[in-house]
């Protein structure tokens, strides 16, 4: 077990009360954690994500201030048709604490899920003494946990009144933050720093600097036709869109920082007709503006070359959602504070690059420097064998208490005495 603040032969430190209040928090963490993971809350379940907001809202009624649902707007989306819709996004979650406090702190996470009510990855268990394995379980209810008991122990300290913030729990992040990308936007400008409560990295590094995202349709019409009687006279808009998805493929490696994933192609029905519509999806993530730039200027050449062609027509939609986020020098402050943090709480904290984005790049652009991995250890998220590491709970739990009740105590910013 990593040693805890004040032992070792170190000095006790007027933070020590809190802290140890919170691995008295452990069982409760874990049961939050495995109760909020057998939800599924995927951000088009309606029904799970509602259910989702009630047991956060329940959760962080104990921290007072002012709790409201933020509405959000719906996500348009290109059908396996072609044809434009909206799809519903949940409420978010806002609290909001001592608004006039002179520090002012931006808290991020979020309730919803990648997985769909339909996948067979469901049973939230315990792996020996130290794992839970389930849905969401670091991704991101075990990070809520994290965020909700660090701020209940920030709360009992002294330290608290010095210091305001905002808890925005999203319900569409793993989309892409469709409806409530505004809503982060705009917060960026009322706050001194951002902590969002992403998972960290299994080993406990944190995430640095992140590359930038974007999702990519393209609908490609053809025309249809009998398979065998007139199979001259159809336009097979599936074996054209196959044919852009090799292309684009097989612009991995072209780009350093580039890379694109040909993720799904819908279209065509029975097998004696030529098919006369499909959907192709890709996402992208890159480093730099410019790779997306140079992406979107090669596909839309190619799929201009398809709409020349007598009988198809194509159009491509989407863009770039997350810009990509550096590791500018005020980030590199707030993790430098953060690791003094980890210092004394026995521990030591590092940092490495991701390919993942988050809400916190949203943060980053709008210029709100911000550290968004400060949830529990966790390995294989996003597949059927997600699990959290149960005594990062705690530990990860401390950490942002410790730095909170620091902030509170110092009445200055991170990076200015980094």
């Amino acid at each position: 077990m990593r040693p805890r603040a004040g032992h070792g032969g170190r000095a006790a430190s007027p933070y020590q009360p809190f802290l140890r209040w919170i691995e008295g928090e452990a069982e409760t963490m874990r049961r939050r954690t495995a109760a909020w993971a057998k939800v599924n809350s995927h951000g088009h379940n309606a029904a799970g994500v509602r259910e989702m907001f009630a047991l956060l809202k329940r959760a962080c009624a104990a921290l007072g201030g002012r709790l409201k649902a933020v509405p959000c707007s719906p996500q348009r989306v290109v059908g396996s048709d072609g044809q434009w819709g909206d799809r519903q996004i949940g409420d978010a979650l806002s609290l909001r604490v001592r608004p006039s406090a002179p520090i002012q702190v931006y808290l991020g996470g979020h309730m919803d899920t990648v997985f769909a009510p339909s996948h067979p990855f469901r049973e939230v268990a315990s792996v020996g003494s130290n794992q839970l394995r389930g849905p969401g379980v670091g991704d991101d209810k075990g990070g809520l946990a994290v965020l909700i008991t660090a701020l209940e122990a920030f709360e009992r300290s002294p330290f608290c009144r010095s210091v305001g913030y905002e808890v925005f729990i999203n319900a569409d992040e793993e989309l892409g933050s469709p409806g409530s990308a505004g809503h982060i936007t705009a917060r960026a400008k009322n706050f001194h720093l951002g902590l969002i409560y992403e998972p960290c990295l299994p080993d406990g590094q944190l995430v640095g600097p992140r590359k930038g995202s974007g999702n990519f349709c393209v609908v490609v019409r053809g025309v249809a036709a009998h398979a065998g009687r007139e199979f001259q006279k159809g336009r097979n808009a599936v074996a054209a869109a196959c044919d852009l998805a090799t292309r684009i493929h097989h612009l991995n490696g072209r780009r350093r920082d580039l890379q694109i994933n040909v993720a799904s192609l819908e279209g065509g029905a029975a097998l004696n007709i030529v098919p006369d519509s499909a959907v192709l999806r890709f996402n992208a993530r890159g480093g730099k503006l410019g790779d997306f730039t140079w992406l979107q200027n090669r596909v839309q050449g190619w799929v201009e070359a398809i709409g020349r062609r007598e009988g198809f027509a194509a159009q491509t939609h989407g863009g770039m959602h997350s810009p990509p986020k550096p590791f500018k020098a005020e980030a590199r402050g707030l993790f430098a504070a953060l690791a003094s943090c980890a210092h004394e709480l026995g521990f030591e904290l590092s940092w490495a690059a991701s390919g993942g984005v988050c809400d916190g790049n949203r943060l980053a652009a709008a210029g709100l420097a911000n550290l968004d991995t400060l949830g529990p250890r966790a390995e294989g998220i996003h597949g059927p064998r997600e699990t959290l590491f149960l005594d990062s709970l705690v530990e990860r739990a401390q950490l942002s208490a410790l730095f909170l009740m620091r902030l509170g105590a110092e009445r200055r910013m991170p990076w200015k005495s980094a």
